[in-house]
């Protein structure tokens, strides 16, 4: 009988055999048991080596830089803080690249994953959410990912959407004119309007 090795096995074979790593891009890991001689104010700034791997992670032309300063509290973990980027990222309607200026506030609450795939609860506060495997938690890899969910995936460039109807795309305000006139509604409304 022939032993084939668990999937997660064969993935993380898999990347190690293309260069990739399952390392976090920005890592900055803080033991539980540390957070509470974690009082002052921390900065984490993104190397340029970094900056390109997030860059290619996140499918973006350009990251210039990223840094946050943050404060962890404990019981429950909660990372504060503001976060700052420069990157460049793609129009979405021409490919043109554009520069944009990242300044978030950073709330992420973090809580032991399940051991199990059943389902967590989570209340209105908990919108910024990220597991920990309850021993330490990884407070770079909550940054980038913090940083993604920045990011504007629909970032157009001035002039696109002319561009766009040149090309014979619709604006969704052409296209919503253009139902209320062929409504059999609009038909109604225009006889009553000859009384």
């Amino acid at each position: 009988m022939v032993n084939h090795p668990k999937e997660p096995v064969v993935k993380d074979f898999i990347q190690a055999a293309e260069g990739v790593s399952n390392e976090p891009e920005l890592s900055h890991v803080i033991a539980l048991s540390a957070i509470s001689q974690q009082n002052e104010q921390l900065t984490i700034t993104a190397s340029e080596e970094q900056c390109i791997a997030l860059a290619a992670r996140f499918d973006l032309p350009k990251i210039y830089n990223l840094s946050a300063k943050v404060h962890i509290e404990e019981a429950p973990i909660f990372l504060r803080g503001q976060l700052q980027a420069e990157i460049d990222q793609l129009c979405a309607a021409t490919g043109e690249i554009l520069h944009n200026s990242i300044n978030a506030p950073l709330a992420i609450k973090f809580i032991t994953a399940p051991e199990d795939d059943s389902e967590v609860e989570l209340d209105d506060e908990d919108c910024d959410v990220i597991f920990h495997d309850g021993n330490c938690i990884d407070i770079g890899e909550a940054i980038a990912q913090s940083l993604y969910l920045e990011i504007d995936p629909f970032i157009r460039a001035d002039g696109a959407d002319e561009i766009l109807s040149q090309v014979g795309v619709i604006s969704e305000e052409t296209m919503q004119e253009k139902r209320r006139s062929e409504s059999p509604f609009s038909a109604l409304s225009s006889l009553k309007k000859l009384r």
